[in-house]
């Protein structure tokens, strides 16, 4: 079934952006609504369709993490969810071992927030007037959003089967009305992904703006810091 056929069978909704006039060069934000018009997946890319692809993983993802969740307890073992019951270190995709590589990032990327945030593991700090000058158009746009941007960034090496991995973690901070709105990314190597951390500060921002509390995770984290 192909994706846009499958999410009106199951009266989802393809909502999309193009940030041409903000940004100066095309960047397309796709975002798939539920049928209450909350966001359920989202992409983000230079085209339409590596937006709409982020966005249709992200979907089969979130789609398969709740079919996981509402399964048999032995199913629910065997994934982990006895232990952790979000969806943190989940991935889905449409190659195996990129899908893998990024399953272990996320999980790795939530590992070293938590050791930053709750037990005060340093993260490099990384000055603005050092990056500027390599961010990209969108991404300087929404660093641009903030009254003031924090950047930080660091790098991991894991063993996976023996075979040494890199993989960079790196966080944003963006304060607007008093609040601070956390965003951070993982990738494999050593070249840190500012344009997603500072995307998911943006994204937080409207977040808090445009929708309802909930109460649960991830919104109750999302409207802690803000």
């Amino acid at each position: 079934m192909a994706p846009l056929e499958l999410l009106t069978k199951n009266n989802y909704t393809l909502q999309e952006y193009n940030l041409l006039e903000q940004a100066g060069l095309e960047y397309w934000h796709t975002n798939i609504l539920d049928a209450n018009k909350v966001s359920f997946s989202a992409g983000f890319g230079n085209n339409k369709e590596i937006s709409r692809k982020i966005a249709y993983s992200e979907f089969l993802e979130r789609t398969k993490f709740r079919e996981l969740k509402n399964s048999d307890e032995f199913t629910k073992t065997l994934w982990g969810l006895d232990k952790i019951n979000t969806a943190c270190g989940f991935a889905a995709g449409f190659d195996e071992t990129n899908t893998i590589t990024r399953s272990i990032g996320e999980a790795l990327e939530r590992w070293v927030l938590s050791k930053w945030i709750d037990e005060n593991f340093a993260m490099t700090q990384a000055l603005p007037s050092q990056l500027t000058a390599k961010l990209d158009a969108a991404s300087k746009w929404f660093s641009s959003q903030f009254d003031e941007m924090l950047f930080f960034q660091k790098d991991i090496l894991i063993f996976v089967n023996i075979n040494p991995m890199i993989f960079s973690i790196c966080a944003t901070v963006g304060f607007k009305n008093g609040g601070a709105y956390l965003g951070s990314s993982v990738k494999s190597g050593s070249n840190p992904n500012w344009q997603h951390a500072l995307l998911e500060s943006f994204r937080h921002v409207l977040l808090v703006k445009n929708s309802q509390e909930t109460g649960r995770f991830p919104d109750n984290k999302v409207r802690y810091f803000s």
